[in-house]
């Protein structure tokens, strides 16, 4: 048997060697011609059509889909897509050594945005594509997968005059300043907004939400700039006058009429501090049975909710102290509320939760509340577990809920 082997592995060795080297290189040939399949990711670049030479002319440094928006002038179209998409997969049918030289290389393809409506380009609608297809070869296909689906608007622009409504206030003034009684001024007072056109008419339905808050931290008097809503700036954008894009609006506030403490005990009272939650609470903490558990917040170290003192502030007649009307103060007590917000813990089981003062509208306008020097203006507050009774009667903390 050995010397068998030997024969079989040492008798004319050269062309045994020659014969297993040629099958390599035909097995190496053969697999090349196999075909294959595999995908191409591009980065997706939204562009103006006027700005399409010089992103041509910059380096390639990954390969890329340039969307060109803003086709025709005089009727522009936008993806009106927020967040947008930001890839597309093209799925690549060829020969293995095609599909390798052909991911070896950065690409550009291009999408012209020309219809209004729902877009879902297929490979036939790329330019670019076509070169992509023949350094495949004969029977190499390209497909996209999964569909890329992007929604087109017109780009519509809406004059708006900037009024006193429009800015909402953060915090509160220098104290004895009434932040109802002030002069504005708004530079420019009217600015165009430019945007998808659904966008746009959303943004002009809450225009309380349209800039973002002014922020006040004790002031007599503030300039600030005020750009667009966060929910806003990736979908609208501002301009002046002349066409030129803002950042934002600059805004000064002065506050003229000043306002003193309403002597105690009248001016005085105290209110406990109430829970305030929205739904933004279900999206961001996410125990979808939070409400019917029960869950709660509870302040550490006190057995019930607390308890803050307040003041009343009213127009002071030079320097005399203001004189109010009881049945006013009566009226401010039964429309103000303490409140912190469970929303603003975003998730966290503990945190620490500004106190803010809620003013209904049937608080008289004539009158302001602050808390009291001393009080405090946030407090600790964290989650609690419902507390259920088991089959045995026994109470049991959080069971059946892992928060």
């Amino acid at each position: 048997m050995s010397a068998f082997l030997r024969r079989l592995l040492l008798d004319d060795a050269g062309r045994k060697l020659l014969a297993l080297l040629f099958a390599l290189v035909l097995f190496d040939l053969l697999d090349a011609k196999v075909r294959g399949s595999d995908r191409l990711t591009v980065h997706v670049v939204y562009i103006d059509s006027a700005a399409m030479t010089q992103v041509a002319e910059a380096p390639d440094r990954t390969s890329k889909l340039l969307v060109v928006e803003r086709i025709d002038a005089a009727a522009p179209l936008v993806v009106a897509d927020r967040p947008r998409p930001e890839f597309m997969t093209l799925v690549l049918d060829g020969p293995k050594d095609a599909l390798e030289r052909v991911k070896a290389r950065r690409r550009t393809l291009v999408l012209r945005v020309g219809k209004e409506g729902d877009l879902v380009p297929t490979s036939d609608d790329l330019e670019g594509i076509a070169q992509l297809r023949d350094e495949l070869g004969p029977g190499g296909s390209i497909s996209v997968d999964p569909p890329f689906r992007l929604r087109i608007e017109p780009e519509s622009r809406r004059a708006v005059a900037v009024s006193d409504d429009d800015l909402v206030l953060a915090g509160s003034p220098a104290p004895g300043f009434d932040p109802r009684s002030r002069t504005t001024v708004v530079r420019p007072p009217e600015v165009t907004l430019v945007g998808p056109r659904s966008a746009l008419d959303r943004a002009l339905e809450r225009r309380a939400d349209l800039f973002e808050r002014i922020v006040l931290d004790g002031q007599r008097q503030v300039t600030q700039t005020v750009g667009l809503g966060l929910q806003w700036r990736d979908q609208l954008r501002m301009q002046g006058p002349a066409g030129e894009e803002l950042p934002g609006l600059r805004v000064t506030l002065a506050f003229r009429r000043q306002m003193d403490v309403v002597p105690p005990p009248d001016g005085e009272f105290d209110l406990a501090v109430r829970v305030l939650c929205d739904d933004d609470l279900l999206a961001r903490k996410d125990p979808s049975r939070l409400w019917a558990d029960g869950w709660r917040l509870r302040f550490p170290g006190r057995a019930a909710n607390p308890r803050l003192k307040l003041q009343f502030l009213a127009p002071a007649p030079g320097a005399r102290p203001p004189a109010v009307d009881r049945l006013a103060l009566e009226l401010a007590r039964d429309h103000v509320d303490l409140v912190v917000r469970a929303h603003q813990l975003a998730g966290l089981e503990r945190g620490t939760l500004e106190v803010a003062i809620i003013k209904y509208a049937d608080f008289p306008e004539d009158l302001d509340v602050v808390l009291a020097p001393g009080e405090p203006k946030s407090i600790e507050v964290e989650w609690v577990a419902p507390v259920r009774e088991d089959g045995d009667g026994a109470r049991e903390k959080g069971a059946g809920n892992d928060g």
